[in-house]
């Protein structure tokens, strides 16, 4: 009787660790996805910023053109 006590707070025991493991891995796993989302976005906003860059630099050109052009 005491042995068969014995095996389920065993068992008990385990199935609470393996609860717990699991628990952990899919916090784990919801963190390397938060930070692969804010990667990702810190990523499209560099590139808009850097084609927004590129934007003004061939306007800023394109208006130096303009005023080569118009000069007598």
């Amino acid at each position: 009787m005491e042995e068969k006590k014995t095996m389920e707070e065993r068992k008990t025991m385990e199935e609470r660790k393996t609860m717990e493991e699991k628990k952990t891995m899919e916090e784990r796993k919801t963190m390397e996805e938060r930070k692969t989302m804010e990667e990702r976005k810190t990523m499209e906003e560099k590139k808009t910023m850097e084609e927004r860059k590129t934007m003004e630099e061939r306007k800023t050109m394109e208006e130096k053109k303009t005023m080569k052009r118009g000069r007598p």
